[in-house]
């Protein structure tokens, strides 16, 4: 079960490299939405070009926050592992639309957990428990041991949209309601041909997009989150993935495959218009609060770095590379707040 499972984010890093070398209580309504995230001093930090607003990321198996021109890492600990002398990676860290909470995956050995934590570094809490009984590393331990990945934000704070493989061979998507504690599947796509991807909210809170296999490649669906409908928007030869839907709702940008290769591309939210919008080899791309740029991972020299790419008018411009030699985590999520 879990060799099948992983392959979907196995592939994507494949693909990217082989260019280069083969309990929780709702958030309340009233905290600010600007203010700067708790951090560390570790004894080093990124720098790099100035950007607007908070990026959330990960790197060696925590969470940075990017701010101005300086990344330092997140007052976030992993913790213990459950097996000696190793260490769960915290990724995929996402901030709430009132910016008070932020959503994490605690990766641990064969399963890992939804996390939420108060925007101040206090208060975790786990929302699943996808530890399995016995010993680790021991079949049991591992055949029912659980994934959760990928957590995004309802526009309204009140739904995290994840990815788990509760009940199938594969991830499926999967809505945690703050309000009354508990998650429900939204859907089966991609049950049983290799699963779906990073999720992503309309922003009237009514579609989600996501990545989801098909006929043995994945390409980006809308998803109606009240009865699972769904609806095809790509079409790409080698496959798409890790769509996000832009502020105002008329685009959305996501991955394309070429061969070994992959590219940032943006459509129109219906899937019309697809536009190249970098070549750079690209992952999780993350649009700006104000809609006006995309912020992505990007390869250079076998590595992944920030990028930024300007986006006005349907068109884009102005690639800049924002850190240097920060080997960012592939899989480690990405996302923009104010």
């Amino acid at each position: 079960m879990k060799t099948r499972l992983i392959a979907f984010a196995v592939i994507f890093i494949v693909v990217l490299i082989g260019a280069f070398f083969i309990f929780s209580t709702a958030p309340t309504k009233d905290n600010p939405t600007s203010s700067a995230l708790p951090t560390i001093n570790v004894g080093e930090k990124l720098t790099g070009e100035s950007l607007d607003g908070q990026l959330l990321f990960s790197r060696g198996g925590f969470l940075w926050a990017w701010r101005g021109d300086t990344g330092l890492r997140m007052a976030i600990e992993p913790g213990a592992s459950v097996i000696a002398g190793n260490q769960p990676i915290l990724l995929q860290a996402t901030l709430s639309p009132n910016g008070a909470t932020i959503a994490y995956i605690r990766q641990d050995e064969s399963y890992s957990d939804l996390w939420l934590i108060n925007a101040d570094g206090k208060n975790p809490r786990r929302l699943t428990n996808n530890r399995g009984p016995g010993l680790p590393r021991s079949q049991g331990f591992s055949n029912d041991s659980l994934w959760a990945f990928n957590p995004a934000w309802s526009p309204d704070g009140n739904i995290i949209a994840y990815l788990t493989d509760r009940g199938t061979d594969d991830l499926t998507l999967w809505l945690w309601s703050l309000k009354n504690n508990n998650a429900a599947r939204v859907t089966m796509l991609g049950a049983g041909q290799g699963g779906v991807g990073k999720p992503s909210w309309s922003p009237d809170g009514t579609r989600l997009a996501i990545a989801a296999y098909q006929n043995g490649k994945s390409q980006i669906f809308r998803v109606n989150v009240q009865n699972g409908q769904n609806a095809q928007i790509t079409e790409s030869d080698s496959g798409a993935y890790d769509p996000a839907w832009s502020p105002n709702a008329q685009s959305i940008a996501y991955v394309v495959r070429k061969g070994n290769l992959s590219e940032l591309w943006v459509m129109n939210a219906d899937g019309t218009n697809p536009l190249l919008a970098a070549s750079v080899p690209s992952r999780y791309p993350a649009w700006s609060p104000k809609g006006d740029k995309i912020a992505f991972l990007g390869l250079k020299d076998g590595a992944f770095e920030l990028y930024t790419v300007d986006f006005a008018g349907g068109v884009t411009s102005n690639i800049k590379q924002i850190t240097k030699s920060a080997h960012l985590d592939s899989n480690g999520g990405l996302s923009w707040s104010k």
